[in-house]
């Protein structure tokens, strides 16, 4: 049809709602024979028809189809100065605004995916019928699928170390599983036989241990969205092992030697040994920190910077072994018109 072609040439990710096919019948239940295209539409929005005390709105997704519309909540509330209308997005002076956008996604997402279930399932997409389905949650999710949603979501906000732990943990079990995991399909047992079969491959403890600490915070935040039950939580049995490793940090009288070493100014071995020792002179931050420190972080004899992993904020007095790994940094630097210290 001559719609369908608009649809492709433009691409279904242009239009401002999403196309759904579906074959009518007559009251008699007999079938015609032809399509008629469904529009099924979504849009975030506040739902002012319901004020809350303290001033705020619901935030919910709008689901029309046929000049009928539902509105679908998760209990999230916002006060109108915070959202854009215009975008369907929370603002940036929300305090919390890409945390809740990536919610708002994610269950964008969510409803899309109990839409297509029931488009292929030959239910109707009358609003009245996906209302039900809603409330029912009609829509299942497996565990990995949950899992790579909250590994793009990680990735969209620079916290790519999260997620690839978080992708190497799923790759584990999704190998181990050959299968695609309901929630309540990973219990005890499960657990159990994943463990022993990773011990057999010799792998390390610890390893196991960060692979289940990964699948056990997938699993609770999944709870907290409400995407899987409570009941379904295996980690309250099984216990995640680790084991004490041999200390591995240097003395004093290495740490003498190292900073002593006689090596070639600008070199490479010597900028290695200069980035080591101010790691170690600013309480050990991480080499990502640093990485990213300005001279602009420099204020009244301190380095003041935000913790990448944490956020957290942080103050270091600079001493003289601090002021004179950065000057000789600095020196190097200044010939290639950065800002950045490293």
């Amino acid at each position: 049809s001559l719609l369908n072609r608009v649809i492709s040439s433009v691409g279904s990710e242009h239009l401002p709602y999403k196309p759904y096919l579906s074959i009518f019948s007559d009251n008699k239940g007999e079938k015609f024979g032809f399509q008629s295209l469904v529009m099924v539409s979504l849009k975030l929005v506040l739902d002012r028809r319901r004020i809350r005390k303290n001033g705020t709105y619901p935030l919910s997704i709008r689901v029309s189809n046929n000049r009928q519309s539902i509105y679908y909540n998760w209990g999230l509330t916002l006060h109108p100065q915070d959202y854009d209308s215009k975008l369907s997005r929370v603002k940036r002076c929300h305090s919390f605004s890409s945390q809740i956008n990536i919610e708002c996604e994610q269950k964008m997402k969510h409803v899309e995916r109990l839409i297509d279930r029931l488009h292929k399932n030959g239910e109707s997409l009358a609003v009245s019928n996906i209302k039900k389905a809603l409330k029912k949650n009609a829509y299942e999710y497996t565990f990995f699928e949950f899992a790579m949603e909250v590994i793009e979501e990680l990735n969209k906000i620079n916290k790519c170390g999260t997620a690839r732990t978080h992708q190497n943990s799923v790759s584990k079990l999704r190998t181990y599983a050959k299968t695609n995991l309901k929630f309540e399909e990973i219990d005890y047992n499960l657990l159990l036989d994943f463990q022993r079969s990773m011990l057999s491959q010799n792998i390390a403890i610890n390893t196991i241990s960060v692979y289940m600490r990964s699948i056990r915070s997938l699993f609770n935040q999944a709870i907290r969205r409400r995407i899987t039950d409570r009941a379904h939580y295996p980690f309250n049995d099984f216990k995640i092992q680790s084991e004490q490793t041999r200390s591995r940090s240097l003395t004093i009288e290495q740490m003498r030697r190292i900073r002593d070493l006689e090596l070639n100014k600008g070199c490479a071995m010597w900028r290695y040994r200069l980035y080591f020792m101010l790691l170690f002179y600013l309480r050990g931050m991480s080499f990502i920190d640093l990485a990213f420190l300005k001279r602009s972080n420099i204020e009244n004899d301190r380095i003041v910077y935000k913790r990448r992993k944490t956020n957290k904020w942080y103050s270091i007095g600079i001493t003289e072994e601090i002021d004179n790994a950065i000057k000789q940094i600095v020196d190097v630097k200044e010939m290639e018109g950065s800002d950045f210290i490293l």
